[in-house]
């Protein structure tokens, strides 16, 4: 992204939170509106996308939770079994402080209930006193999904969008939210999600249980125990489905084809049937790309390294969990009987976790690993990513609703995207296999910025979002939110002092054999020439 467009699409927000913050009664005067080709249908399906992404303000869902909370009060009852206090302890110790620095988790037992788990927001999670026949490693699964629903912000969301409603009465917003349900009338069964959401929940929960070190076959086994006891067909199916997709999770099985290894042939990338005589060395893309966009890497490194090498790319899906394409990496690199022990790894970004969680999660040792703009402490990226997401629905409007929604990333629906972000539950499990790493490695990252231009640009940065917070309407029912959300607005880091995707200290880990900064943008690293010829030599120097 381009330093100086950073203030046009500051400029941009203005029409954005000008309809976002008109209420039910105003959506039909599109007159009111100061976006000219916003229709009155456009109008109610944009304030409909904008308030599914915005967190709830931190007061309202305290206020929430708190009337919730005296629902239930006179069905509480002291946390005095010991295995759940165990459970309950181990989950909180592993789990990142950065998803707990607004609250306090909190587990409450409910006395004489037939639910099995649930939760408020702010990490309040219920669970029935009669489970404690169940296994340790079921408990500690169905606590850790419901802290994984708060701290994917599905419970926010579901706030948000309650609040949202309150705004008329006779509102029917709510029709545009079919992912969730709001249960106002049982406080014990708080908000039904759809599976996508379960899902993203769910992978939470098991990496969270591995983290705490509990078997992830064994939290499976919850599904097979309740199999039998469900006695509604849509139920099982439901189980059933939970069930294969966390399967699939931990064995890193993709369905689609078009993924796997890809063998370079001095031409064009094909499917790798057969393992070749040369030695491998394998390229990892990034998120949002795939293996085609790594053809050209693939053949400089071929030349670099004067055909000495079998080049293959791995490709997978972008939407799936990095712990799931590295057990997808495993089984390809098993089937064309690779042995890491002999291969060479280059890795931009996303892929370079891929490769990471493959070597340590599994104590194997590579040739060489070389990291190229690789965010080994995260990405913060994802705070800009949906400002920038509002903008990009806003030019590509014009062809409809429908296409806007659907041609950019939907916030929420990348399992990578939640891998990324910083004290993620991924990177801190990642971290604790950190000494496992028996390979060489090499870091190669970019500082796209000089100093003297970030704060240049961060300067002008503060003065146009201080004009837009001053042109704001304070008439408008969501005023105060959107100045908090602007006056909390920041160029991210990465931007100003990294590749506009990865901060320098974030591409650093320790115990590396080589490491090199480049003047030099994310998406630019591995296609310049000076930066792969750089790799080449790493590679060469470890080749014995």
């Amino acid at each position: 992204m381009n330093y100086k467009s950073l203030l046009v699409v500051l400029l941009c927000l203005v029409p954005m939170l000008s309809v976002a913050a008109a209420s039910d009664a105003e959506i039909l005067k599109t007159a009111s509106v100061p976006y000219q080709r916003v229709t009155p249908k456009f109008t109610e399906d944009f304030l409909s996308w904008c308030s599914r992404r915005r967190y709830v303000d931190h007061q309202i869902e305290t206020q929430f939770t708190q009337s919730l909370q005296q629902q239930v009060n006179q069905a509480l009852k002291p946390l005095e079994n010991e295995k759940l206090s165990s459970i309950w302890q181990q989950l909180i110790k592993v789990l990142p402080k950065a998803l707990t620095r607004q609250h306090q988790p909190q587990l409450h037992v409910i006395k004489n209930a037939a639910i099995e788990c649930s939760s408020f927001a702010s990490f309040q999670i219920l669970i029935g006193d009669h489970l404690s026949t169940y296994d340790d490693a079921h408990l500690a699964f169905l606590i850790a999904q419901q802290l994984g629903h708060n701290a994917l912000l599905h419970c926010q969301r579901a706030i948000s969008i309650h609040e949202l409603t309150r705004l008329k009465p006779t509102s029917k917003l709510h029709k545009h939210f079919p992912f969730l349900k709001l249960h106002m009338h049982n406080p014990l069964q708080c908000f039904q999600y759809d599976q996508w959401i379960i899902e993203e929940a769910d992978r939470f929960a098991l990496q969270l249980c591995m983290l705490a070190g509990y078997a992830p076959d064994k939290c499976l086994d919850i599904f097979r125990h309740k199999h039998d006891k469900l006695s509604n067909n849509d139920q099982r199916l439901a189980n059933a489905q939970r069930f294969q997709s966390l399967y699939s999770f931990l064995n890193g099985q993709v369905p689609n084809r078009i993924y796997g290894l890809r063998f370079y042939n001095g031409l064009e990338l094909v499917a790798a049937v057969h393992k070749q005589e040369k030695p491998p060395l394998i390229i990892l893309h990034g998120i949002a790309s795939s293996a085609d966009k790594f053809l050209g890497t693939a053949t400089q490194l071929d030349q670099e390294l004067a055909q000495a090498f079998a080049i293959y790319v791995f490709n997978y899906p972008n939407d799936q969990s990095i712990y799931q394409c590295a057990q997808f990496l495993k089984g390809e690199l098993d089937r064309l009987g690779i042995q890491t022990q002999d291969a060479h790894f280059v890795c931009h970004s996303a892929g370079g976790l891929v490769c990471r969680s493959l070597l340590e999660m599994h104590k194997l040792r590579a040739k060489s690993v070389s990291f190229i703009g690789t965010p080994h402490g995260g990405s913060d990226l994802g705070e800009l990513q949906e400002f920038l997401e509002c903008i990009e629905f806003l030019k590509l409007s014009t062809k409809g609703f429908k296409h806007a929604r659907t041609a950019i990333i939907q916030d929420g629906r990348e399992f990578m995207a939640n891998d990324l972000m910083p004290n993620s539950v991924f990177i801190h499990l990642l971290n604790s296999h950190a000494n496992n790493a028996q390979s060489p490695y090499a870091l190669f990252y970019g500082k796209a910025m000089s100093t003297p231009a970030a704060m240049a640009i961060n300067k002008a940065f503060h003065v146009a979002k201080d004009k837009i917070i001053n042109r704001l309407d304070q008439s408008k029912p969501l005023y105060p939110a959107h100045k908090r959300f602007l006056t909390s607005l920041i160029i991210p880091q990465e931007v100003l002092n990294g590749d506009i995707a990865v901060t320098c200290p974030h591409a650093q880990i320790p115990r590396v054999r080589q490491s090199k900064q480049y003047k030099l943008k994310h998406w630019e690293l591995p296609r310049d020439d000076n930066v792969l010829r750089d790799v080449a030599a790493f590679i060469k120097q470890h080749h014995h």
